[in-house]
């Protein structure tokens, strides 16, 4: 669930009486140990839920790239990266662009 998503259900359970201040919240998940970020997705979840991947996006896509062992394509990033945690496709490019860790190797296709 994302950030807007919880303020919007906190409204609600609150009969609308007040909003939840955005700032406020996020400062009190990240202070509350039962609440884990999905790296900088804006998503939170229980830390009880192990389904779910909380690392960063480049953190699973240099996991993906030593298990491989090979150059991947951004389609193939994001397939393995989606199957873990939240991510756009339209933002993999760019994350995998600012982080030192890779290097486009061709069209559509990165390595480390």
């Amino acid at each position: 669930m994302s950030g807007p998503q919880l303020e919007e259900k906190l409204s609600h359970f609150a009969g609308r009486r007040s909003t939840p201040n955005a700032v406020n919240l996020r400062k009190t998940k990240g202070e509350d140990a039962r609440f884990n970020h999905i790296g900088r997705s804006g998503f939170w979840v229980l830390r009880e839920w192990e389904h779910v991947d909380c690392r960063t996006a480049t953190d699973i896509a240099a996991e993906l790239f030593r298990m491989s062992k090979r150059a991947m394509t951004e389609a193939e990033l994001y397939e393995g990266i989606a199957a873990k945690r939240p991510i756009k496709i339209s933002s993999l490019a760019s994350m995998l662009g600012d982080d030192g860790r890779f290097r486009r190797v061709g069209l559509r296709r990165l390595g480390t």
